[in-house]
């Protein structure tokens, strides 16, 4: 269900069985979350996350790749984030 995404500080989404392969993970900060902190562990860090653009954890690129082409695929495809959900809604309940 879609929703207000400007309500949260840190949205994590996970891509398994819906969106992609198998370990792959979205991560959208608020700006004002992203901050220096020497308390935390540079592996946690939005901030280190954000200055290094991600490389401190290299991600899985393939899977950042792939992730990228199915959502253009479903845009192009459902026309809408709405659409999408509604799709994928009804795949749930037909395999539930």
């Amino acid at each position: 269900m879609p929703f207000n995404i400007g309500q949260y500080g840190v949205v994590l989404a996970s891509t398994e069985h819906s969106l992609g392969i198998v370990g792959c993970t979205v991560v959208i900060v608020r700006e004002d979350l992203i901050v220096a902190n020497k308390q935390i562990p540079s592996m946690f860090s939005f901030e280190v996350m954000l200055r290094t653009s991600s490389i401190f954890n290299t991600p899985n690129c393939f899977s950042v790749y792939v992730l990228g082409k199915y959502v253009k695929y479903l845009l192009d495809t459902y026309q809408s984030p709405q659409q999408v959900h509604k799709k994928m809604v009804e795949t749930h309940k037909s395999i539930s």
